[in-house]
């Protein structure tokens, strides 16, 4: 329900994403949320660019998090660098707050699984990444400060630059 809650969800995900391809094969796009570009340095290595909202976080969220700062929301950049290895692909990703928000730097790593079918129009992917937040992040997503203590009754927790999480997408 929120970042470091012991409450969680696994539920679908459907991502539908707008494509201009160019005639130097460079790709535009645009989806739900974000917009982006996906540049082909070389045929294996790809560089992708990629604005997107990120949604902040008041009490109304849910009632744990009464007393808590509220989170303001933001716009994300996410710069990644893809090797791919046939259908295998090799990613590092970073994530920084581009209106410096709080959210810090989360940096990814990532590899994946693509299959093409239909002649090109439908795109399967699997992938699993590992994510670190700096010390920023970690602090606005997982810290309680002394007077959020004082307001809630949870204990102080400053922590610093660590692991954030691990997604599976199928």
């Amino acid at each position: 329900t929120y970042a470091g809650s012991d409450r969680y969800d696994t539920e679908p995900g459907l991502n539908l994403r707008a494509i201009y391809k160019s005639q130097r094969q460079h790709r535009y796009f645009l989806s739900l949320g974000e917009a982006g570009a996906i540049f082909e340095l070389t045929p294996d290595l790809l560089l992708q660019s990629v604005i997107e909202y990120e949604e902040g976080r008041d009490d109304s969220d849910d009632s744990t998090l009464s007393g808590l700062d509220e989170i303001n929301a933001t716009l994300e950049g996410q710069f990644t660098l893809v090797k791919r290895l046939g259908n295998f692909s090799l990613a590092g990703i970073l994530q920084p707050d581009l209106l410096g928000e709080g959210k810090g730097l989360v940096t990814f790593i990532a590899a994946g699984y693509d299959k093409t079918l239909l002649d090109g129009r439908l795109h399967l992917h699997t992938g699993v990444d590992f994510s670190w937040g700096d010390s920023e992040y970690m602090r606005t997503e997982f810290g309680i400060t002394e007077a959020e203590s004082e307001r809630t009754g949870y204990a102080a927790y400053q922590p610093g630059s660590g692991y954030k999480s691990t997604t599976v997408e199928t």
